[in-house]
């Protein structure tokens, strides 16, 4: 299902008046059959990912506060189309 997650950095920003870091999430698909409307019935839920293992679990490693910064997602399916974006 999930072939491969990037994180990438872009940049400073604001939030609610305090200044925290953009951080961009794409996350590439290994399956065509994966679409904005049947994703959860095929049991894929990219903000659940993005909450629980990457914000919740991956960071922390790199020691990156999932309070003080922002993330975006976007979910890309094989052929490099995105099937979800989120800013």
């Amino acid at each position: 299902m999930v072939d491969r997650v990037e994180i990438k950095y872009y940049g400073e920003g604001r939030k609610y008046g305090r200044p925290h870091d953009n951080y961009k999430v794409a996350v590439y698909l290994n399956d065509d059959s994966i679409t904005e409307k049947n994703m959860y019935d095929k049991e894929f839920d990219p903000y659940y990912l993005l909450s629980h293992y990457i914000e919740g679990e991956f960071l922390k490693y790199l020691g990156i506060s999932r309070y003080k910064n922002q993330f975006y997602i976007e979910v890309y399916s094989p052929d490099g189309s995105i099937v979800v974006t989120d800013y």
